[in-house]
């Protein structure tokens, strides 16, 4: 709607006769699509520059392993759900799984940050049987997105969680230096420091906690990219 929106404005502005509303519609949706195409060749080309193999391996986390329920995508998608240190052990290997797909080292400084987030969010949202179904070169855009962002997402969840942990493990500890915090309001030469907020993994962000992750995220996959 929004590119048929701008498209109307631009044939009024520059005066040219408009043609019917389904004529119209036929040609974005027409421009809509060879942008989509292209994002995905490009996407696509540039993770088989960095290794052949690795889109059979991210396909391969669209299969059900024999005696599971669900497939390795999804195993991986799921954050942890308690506090407790097995929870961090197996944070921890979560991480470490994801990252052996070393994804830093696809360039994708050329494609628009927004078009990669929005298709890493519609792959997040899609099941493995709806990806693995997906034609190439979409199939592996699509896991090049969503595992790229899940990357990031697990060493969040993995730094959250041992946040909490430490909180629980250490609770004087947190609480003296909140207490030195407090004693340093009264110097008007010091920045005053904000009481730190322990998530836990099950907490919603506020907007700026999800603003300020989106932009250490993108900050550290840039880094890999020009490594």
């Amino acid at each position: 709607m929004a590119l048929f929106n701008h498209a109307v404005t631009w044939l009024r502005k520059n005066r040219v006769l408009l043609p019917g509303v389904s004529v119209l519609a036929r040609q974005v949706s027409e421009a809509r699509t060879v942008a989509e195409r292209r994002l995905y060749e490009a996407v696509a080309r540039v993770a088989h520059r960095a290794d052949p193999q690795l889109a059979p391996a991210l396909a391969d986390l669209l299969v059900v392993p024999e005696g599971k329920r669900v497939s390795e995508l999804e195993r991986l998608r799921t954050p942890p759900t308690k506090s407790t240190g097995t929870a961090m052990v197996r944070a921890m290997e979560r991480v470490e799984e994801i990252s052996a797909f070393a994804l830093g080292r696809v360039n994708l400084s050329r494609v628009p940050v927004n078009r990669l987030s929005t298709l890493a969010r519609y792959g997040q949202l899609s099941k493995a049987q709806t990806i693995e179904r997906a034609p190439e070169p979409r199939r592996t855009a699509l896991l090049t997105a969503v595992v790229r962002q899940l990357e990031a997402h697990a060493v969040d969840d993995a730094l959250d969680l041992f946040a909490v942990l430490m909180a629980q493990a250490y609770p004087e500890a947190v609480e003296a230096a909140h207490a030195d915090f407090a004693d340093l309001r009264e110097a008007d030469d010091i920045p005053h420091p904000r009481r730190t907020r322990i998530r836990r993994p099950d907490d919603p962000l506020t907007p700026e906690e999800a603003a300020d992750r989106d932009r250490f995220h993108a900050q550290i996959l840039q880094t890999r990219e020009t490594e």
